[in-house]
Parts: structure tokens; sequence; C-alpha cells
């Protein structure tokens, strides 16, 4: 005689599909079902009515038929990433901020390649530092700025403000002058001191005897990089604000990087014209570099007396057919408006691409290199030590490649 593997031990039958019969987990319907069918010919299946055994080719039920119907039979998926928590992203972004500008393969052949040559990168490299170096009167406020976004300009300002922290002894600031949050602060080492665009304001407000007030804020400050950018809810400065702000920073700092957002470019002029130096960051397209030719006739217009240094910055990593169409054309841009500026480039890289906090270690050599020209070069813009034209040949010299 043959038991029925569902029967019970006295030899009454008990149904297939009774809830007993299958574990519980969360999602799981709780409705009884008919057992899963195995879905070819031959199977049997046991059936609540009978007990027994049928040919599994028999007609069943529709809902049977579908050999995994039903929550209880759902397939397991991944989680996505919204159930990760801050410190997965956290480390996700530490990760890439790691991230070398230049390919470890490249990095191996040209350490090799040291062993048994002659190498020119850091005889440049010192001489663009040394160039970061040059003894300045009062401190230097240098702008960057762009007809839009995504051009590279606050990476740029952050990489700018880094050299000249680590090429220099002295006290240096990089200024946010666009609302919270700001993108700028983002780019900048966590460590360091750090001030609001209100408290800076406030500082430069309660200006009286200038001795006694360099006196007052350098001894709040040791010599380092110095973050001042706008906080949540704090209002924007106007125009009267930004020139006391200035106006400090001369006092306090050997060398300030500004960063203008575009809408403050035409909002207030005099946060340009009060400048020494100027970098016009311009995407290597042909509609970015549209907008930096009328950008360029504006600052003809509001800051005549104010050096400006075009600079093509590669972060969207441009095809190269498209990067020099675009130089070529920038270049007859800034002729027909008669000026004799070279442009500067400034290549992709890994390192800068990653949007976090940026280390001058690990941008790659290249890129660095290109960095410390464009920092010399506007220092020495500011200081009246060079014109346009020469420091555009030396950038040249230098070997500026995108």
């Amino acid at each position: 005689m043959n038991v029925d593997k569902h029967s019970s031990p006295d030899g009454a039958s008990e149904p297939a599909s009774s809830p007993e019969a299958f574990p519980r987990f969360p999602g799981a319907s709780t409705e009884r079902q008919s057992a899963p069918t195995s879905g070819f010919p031959g199977a049997t299946t046991a059936t609540p009515e009978t007990g027994g055994a049928q040919d599994a080719s028999h007609k069943v039920p529709e809902q049977a038929a579908a050999p995994y119907a039903g929550t209880r039979h759902e397939a397991w998926t991944r989680p996505t990433t919204d159930t990760e928590g801050p410190a997965d992203s956290q480390a996700k972004l530490f990760s890439r901020e790691r991230r070398h500008g230049d390919y470890l393969a490249v990095r191996t052949w040209r350490t090799a390649r040291r062993l048994v040559t002659a190498d020119s990168f850091p005889e440049r490299y010192a001489e663009a530092i040394r160039q970061c170096q040059q003894p300045v009167s009062t401190g230097r406020r240098l702008g960057i700025v762009s007809a839009g976004g995504g051009t590279g300009k606050s990476t740029v300002a952050a990489a700018l403000s880094l050299l000249f922290a680590y090429a220099r002894i002295d006290h240096i600031a990089a200024l946010d002058l666009s609302d919270a949050p700001s993108g700028l602060n983002a780019r900048m080492p966590a460590e360091g001191p750090e001030l609001s665009l209100a408290e800076a304001a406030q500082h430069a407000a309660r200006v009286g005897d200038p001795a006694e007030s360099l006196r007052r804020v350098s001894a709040s400050l040791s010599p380092a990089l110095h973050r001042i950018s706008a906080h949540r809810h704090e209002p924007s400065l106007d125009a009267e604000a930004i020139g006391s702000l200035y106006q400090l920073l001369s006092r306090t700092c050997a060398v300030s990087l500004v960063e203008i957002p575009s809408a403050l470019v035409a909002d207030c002029p005099q946060a340009l014209s009060q400048l020494h130096a100027v970098c016009l960051a311009t995407a290597p397209t042909s509609a970015g570099v549209e907008a930096a030719g009328t950008l360029l006739s504006f600052l003809d217009t509001e800051a005549p007396n104010v050096p400006v240094i075009p600079a093509l910055v590669n972060a969207q990593r441009t095809a190269a057919a498209d990067r020099e169409i675009a130089a070529h054309e920038f270049s007859r841009a800034l002729s027909g408006q008669g000026r004799k500026i070279k442009v500067q480039r400034i290549g992709a890289d890994r390192h800068l691409a990653t949007g976090g906090r940026i280390s001058l270690q690990r941008i790659g050599e290249a890129r660095r290199l290109q960095l410390a020209h464009l920092a010399g070069t506007l220092l020495s813009l500011a200081t009246g030590h060079h014109t346009p034209a020469a420091a555009g040949s030396a950038a040249d010299h230098a070997g500026n490649r995108a």
C-alpha cells in the first residue's frame, strides 16, 4: 500500500495546501494555494481532494499552472542604492577622491624612464612654483570668472588656492561670493580655518585704525589657507560690503583667490573692477567660446584696467578635435578684440573630475604644471611684472596640453 507523503501518522490525509506546510516570511500570502507544479510532462503533484498524485499534464486550475505564481515565489533582487546609508556614500566619495590623475601604467612607465634618462618636469615645475613665490607689497586679489556653469571654475579656483598655499608661507584666502552651498568650499580640504561671508563682512565693517585691524585679525589667523564662503540663510553682500572685504583681505592675506558667480558679474561689476587680475575659465566648446567672447566685451567696459587671462578648461573630457576648434575660435575672437593674449589650457584630469576634495599630490603631472603656470601668470599680471602676451608665451614654452 502506497502511503502519500502528506498523510498523517494515523493514516488521515492532510491537505497539501495547508498553511503549516509552508514557511512564513514577510510578504508571504496566507491564502490556501495549490502546490506549484514542476512545469514539465510526467511530473506528479498532490491534490487536496484525493491526497494522491496525478499526472502534471492534466489540466489544473490557472493559478496552479503558473509555476511561480503568488507572492510566495517572488525572485530576490539586490537592494537599490537608495538603501545605502550616509557612511556608504561617504566611503565611495572618499574612494573617488583618492583616485590619481594619471593612470597607474603611466606613472609606472614614467618612473622607470626617469631611472635611465633625465626629465624636465621637476625643473619646469620648480620654476612655476618660484613664480608663485614672488613678493607682493600688498595683498593681491585674483578673480576666477566664467560665462556659465560647468566650466570648471570652482575646480580651478580651489587648485590655484592650494598651489599658493603650498608655495608660500603667507596667509592665503579662498573666497567664494556665490550663495550657499559653496562649490569652492566642497573642493577644498576639510581641515583649516573657515569663515562665513557674514563674519568676514562684520570684521571688515569694524575696521578703524588699519594697524589695529591688521593686528586683531592676524592674531586669530595662523599662516594657512583660509576658506571664506556663504553659509545657509546668509544674505548676499552688496557692493560696499564686497569692497570692504577686499580691503580687509589685502591687509591680511598675501594672495586671495575670489570665485565670482556669473550672476554677480552683471549685478555687481565692482566685484570685478577691484581685482588685480582675472582668469576667465571657459569650456572648450563653440558655445563656451562664444559666451566667453561676450563676457570679455563686458569686462572691457566695466573693468578696462584689469588684465584677463583666458583658460580653456577641459572639465568634461571634450574630444581632441573639438578642443582644437574651440582654441582656434577663441584665439581668433581675442585677436578681433585687439587682445594679444595666448589662451592657456587645463587638460582633463581623473582626480579633478571626481568632484571631491582636491589633493595636489594626486593631480596628474601635466595638469599640475599647467595649473602652476596659470597661478604664476596671474600673480605676475597682478603685480605688473609681465604683460599678458609675455605671460602667454611663457605658458606656451611650458607645453600646455589639453
